[in-house]
């Protein structure tokens, strides 16, 4: 029969059993579900790229839905390749999950998709990825590296996306970047180091509030174009601001990382 004949209308939920592990999902389209609420789920988790109804009608696992484990304790995880969107709260408060490949193909990563997870000592965003939330990775306390990767199409990273990641040195911002939300960088309090692209027209409020002493901005722009860029300098609407960026020696221009220098 075609799929269509008995597939499930747009907005139905059914479960579907893989490897052991049955999880809800929500229909979104034709051929289209997202994960949606899940509750009581330990350990291993892995969602798999389709998935079936009851009456075998076959589905695209395209979308992680708004609270999906919230609160849950998975502690290994496994994303589907056809991934398009994180939802808002979707893994946040799975406290003791370790590190995970968001894969390539994701556009979307919602408000605090990743909120509270200490047991993450990475966190890699794929060149996909166009939308990054508010507080989307804050308070990912053991974290001690974020990377984006080369060919970024990430234009904005939104207020408090990586607060309170506490073991982060160095940041190095894709060339794609204009504009960075209050506080995305707020408490980051061993960050030494962040390189920013020349492409950078806006730094909200306190968004290196609370870094390092030994803090160094590293603009691969011009004095004069750094002049240009509009930087909130009042606090943030819970303390802290950038008064750090007006230090001498804190930002220098023109900068060149070592990996593009000539040979």
């Amino acid at each position: 029969l075609p799929v269509s004949a008995f597939a499930e209308a747009v907005g139905e939920t059914f479960t579907y059993t893989y490897e052991g592990q049955t999880l809800s999902y929500k229909v979104t389209g034709d051929s289209t579900v997202e994960v949606s609420k899940n509750t009581g789920i330990t350990g291993t988790l892995k969602i798999p790229d389709t998935v079936y109804d009851s009456d075998q009608n076959k589905y695209t696992v395209t979308a992680i839905g708004r609270d999906a484990f919230y609160n849950n304790n998975i502690i290994n995880l496994e994303l589907p390749s056809t991934l398009k969107k994180i939802g808002e709260s979707a893994f946040s408060c799975n406290y003791n999950m370790k590190n995970f490949k968001i894969p390539e193909g994701v556009t979307t990563i919602g408000a605090y998709a990743f909120n509270s997870i200490w047991g993450m000592t990475e966190i890699e965003i794929p060149a996909s990825v166009e939308s990054l939330a508010q507080g989307s990775f804050q308070w990912c306390g053991n974290a001690e590296t974020i990377t984006f990767a080369s060919g970024s199409r990430l234009t904005e990273i939104a207020g408090g996306a990586f607060y309170q990641c506490e073991k982060v040195k160095k940041i190095t911002l894709p060339d794609s970047i204009t504009q960075i939300g209050g506080a995305a960088f707020k408490d980051c309090k061993v960050l030494e180091e962040a390189i920013l692209p020349k492409s950078l027209e806006k730094i909200e409020a306190g968004v290196f509030a609370g870094v390092s002493a030994d803090f160094k901005a590293h603009y691969k722009g011009s004095e004069e174009q750094w002049g240009e860029i509009d930087i909130v300098w009042s606090n943030y609407q819970n303390g802290g601001n950038n008064d750090i960026l007006k230090q001498e020696g804190v930002v220098d221009y023109n900068y060149v990382p070592e990996e593009d220098k000539p040979a």
